[in-house]
């Protein structure tokens, strides 16, 4: 009796939400989700934990799930494009994308795109080898002749270079190719969000690294 109490309550609260959430909605808005059924979406392919598209093409992580809700909230369908890179989910010359996901710090966007607010936060964090006694690192102008790996085009980039122009970077192609770099000791440190950071030391097993400190940078998904 519990459980058919428990179903029909998520029933009715789920479908309660369904109508709050279309209610939040303006005329012009259910007027232009009625005469776009499908909105196509496509992303950085290698993102997790935040999302990714698998071997097969399928859509995984963090925002494939609220994606999911999203489809079923509003009765529509989100129509996922396969890419092989970021700056191919940005500039899809085959397929028109309605929307994307990407940080809202990323001033450049702000120009060409509409943004929403963010709804996953996450520090840039250092990451170093493990060590006996590692002291908390607050500033990067401490890591003067240091080699630091960060992702390429990755979106505060533009305000660690701006912040502290004249650091030994090196630019790797993923947050994988960095962290791998740190722990086998090519480069000294590297820079990654934290959530990204962490995912990817466990799903590595790079035991042998740590955080050690956090910079004033703060990303909004």
């Amino acid at each position: 009796m519990k459980v058919i109490i428990l179903f029909i309550y998520f029933i009715f609260s789920h479908l309660i939400f369904a109508a709050e959430l279309k209610d939040s909605l303006t005329k012009t808005e259910l007027e232009w989700l009625h005469n776009h059924p499908t909105i196509i979406y496509s992303t950085n392919p290698n993102h997790l934990p935040y999302e990714a598209f698998d071997s097969d093409g399928n859509h995984i992580g963090m925002v494939a799930d609220y994606l999911d809700i999203i489809e079923e909230k509003l009765n529509i369908e989100i129509q996922r494009v396969p890419s092989h890179s970021w700056p191919d989910a940005v500039k899809n010359k085959h397929t028109q994308v309605d929307i994307s996901s990407n940080y809202t710090n990323n001033k450049d966007f702000l120009n060409t795109h509409i943004m929403t607010h963010g709804f996953i936060k996450s520090p840039i964090v250092l990451i170093k080898q493990r060590a006996d006694y590692q002291p908390f690192i607050s500033s990067l102008s401490e890591l003067k002749n240091e080699r630091i790996a960060l992702g390429r085009r990755h979106s505060f980039l533009k305000s660690v270079f701006e912040n502290y122009p004249n650091l030994n970077y090196r630019e790797v192609n993923s947050i994988e190719d960095g962290l791998k770099g740190v722990a086998s000791g090519e480069y000294e440190a590297a820079l990654v969000t934290l959530n990204t950071g962490t995912y990817n030391i466990a799903k590595h097993g790079l035991h042998n690294l740590q955080v050690v400190g956090k910079l004033i940078f703060e990303m909004d998904l």
